[in-house]
């Protein structure tokens, strides 16, 4: 997932950049699919400030495209609006004649699947007036018969960088080294990374990178990181990298050329023989589900190689059905504890006299019974409140505008007994507060003054 995500996501970018000089930013890139190479291709694209739209046939996926805040539609209706086209589903004819037909002019078309089928190369040759032109190097360009042109990357190499998946491989696995504390010989490993297509890891890559990163997967196993390389071909691994890994599942290959030949023996090799069969010639005739296994035991030695077929994942995309869930529940051993629910009475229900247990009862309702031991009290009972002294009558005041004068610059009395200030008395105190903050300055102004002469010796 991390290779597919991130590795894929940067270099077919990088890749884009360095074929076309194009500037991604406003610019709107239709990605082909939302698995999840598509996804790292989308989620790079919008980060470099792309307006970004996912064509996508399968609804759940579409709708986590939605979900990630993606414009989804229909390759045809993307056609019309996009300006660079990356393919990366699998499938054949992603981009079709009528696909190209719809695309405006100077329309960039790349695919970062596995096979160059995405894009309908051919119809596209026959809809050109003109033999492709390179434009740059990795670059065709396909003239119309209405004078738009669509460019055309050689994505089989350029997308698929081994140096830059190499590189980010090697980061993550010693960025995991560094930052992960020692966990010695686990029975499990705490974290597990699968490398898919790993011949895009290693095909082409410089010596010194393929050392560094055997050398770190060689270190990282004692950080608790299992590292596991899928890939058909077993010559796809460096041999430094391979007699590193301990554990292998190898699934069916077939001899067709010299080349295939030489990979079985290298795969029936790399495992520990058994004597009741002989590996090269299991490996050819290996069904659908079926592989040859070896793991490490609990000593750390390789098992003898077995055959075995392979139990598929059985799992389902979706919730629990209720009759699940009950029995997950039943089955908790949390449930002794956490299975009843429980309404202890709160502070504040203490504080205002009202139990947990006592509900808000409509009219004519029966009134809960009260606890053991407690005095009765009628819920319908009033409640005896204690005597409160008599407010203050309020002050008289004289009526007329002097009365309102008065009221205005001597200040009021209000009913509780509270004062309200008048402008007299406000401008009193407003003056005596700014009296005693002049003074206050001044006298702490020369007390700092004589402390610091007597410090210093006296004032010069």
């Amino acid at each position: 997932l991390f290779d597919n995500r991130y590795g894929t996501g940067q270099s077919t970018l990088d890749g884009i950049i360095r074929a076309t000089n194009v500037l991604i930013a406003g610019k709107v890139v239709v990605v082909g699919g939302y698995g999840w190479c598509s996804r790292g291709i989308a989620m790079r694209a919008k980060g470099m400030g792309a307006n970004v739209v996912v064509t996508e046939i399968d609804p759940l996926k579409a709708l986590e495209a939605v979900m990630d805040g993606f414009r989804v539609m229909p390759m045809i209706e993307a056609a019309t609006i996009g300006d660079i086209f990356v393919t990366s589903t699998g499938d054949i004819n992603v981009v079709d004649r009528h696909h190209f037909g719809a695309m405006k002019d100077g329309a960039i078309v790349c695919n970062s699947g596995h096979f160059n089928v995405e894009l309908n190369l051919g119809a596209l040759a026959e809809m050109a007036v003109d033999e492709p032109r390179i434009i740059r190097p990795f670059v065709k360009q396909y003239k119309m018969a209405d004078g738009r042109v669509i460019n055309v990357l050689a994505a089989e190499k350029l997308i698929h960088a081994p140096a830059l998946y190499s590189t980010f491989l090697l980061w993550l696995l010693a960025e995991l080294f560094e930052q992960l504390p020692e966990a010695g010989d686990l029975d499990k490993p705490k974290l597990v990374f699968f490398f898919d297509e790993a011949h895009l890891l290693f095909d082409g890559a410089p010596a010194a990178l393929v050392d560094k990163v055997e050398q770190v997967v060689r270190l990282i196993r004692s950080k608790g990181v299992g590292v596991f390389f899928v890939t058909q071909n077993p010559l796809d691994v460096p041999e430094k990298i391979l007699g590193q890994l301990g554990n292998r599942v190898q699934h069916a290959l077939r001899a067709f050329t010299p080349r295939d030949q030489k990979a079985v023996q290298s795969a029936a090799q790399t495992m520990r023989a058994n004597p009741k069969f002989n590996a090269a010639e299991v490996i050819t005739e290996l069904g659908v589900g079926e592989a040859l296994v070896s793991f490490l035991d609990e000593k750390g030695r390789p098992n003898i190689v077995e055959r075995a077929f392979i139990f598929p994942p059985a799992s389902r995309l979706g919730p629990l059905t209720e009759a699940e869930r009950r029995g997950n529940i039943e089955a908790s051993p949390l449930l002794a504890t956490y299975g009843e629910t429980v309404d202890r009475e709160s502070a504040y229900e203490i504080l205002r006299g009202q139990p947990a247990a006592a509900k808000k009862t409509g009219p004519g309702a029966i009134p809960a019974p009260a606890a053991p031991g407690a005095p009765a009290r009628p819920s319908s009972a009033p409640r005896r409140q204690p005597a409160t002294a008599p407010e203050p009558a309020p002050a008289e005041s004289d009526g007329g505008l002097f009365g309102s004068l008065g009221s205005i610059f001597g200040g009021t009395t209000g009913p509780r007994g509270g004062r309200r200030e008048g402008v007299i008395e406000a401008a009193a105190k407003s003056a005596a507060r700014g009296v005693a903050g002049t003074v206050g300055r001044e006298l702490g102004r020369q007390i700092l003054r004589g402390v610091l002469g007597s410090i210093l010796g006296g004032r010069r």
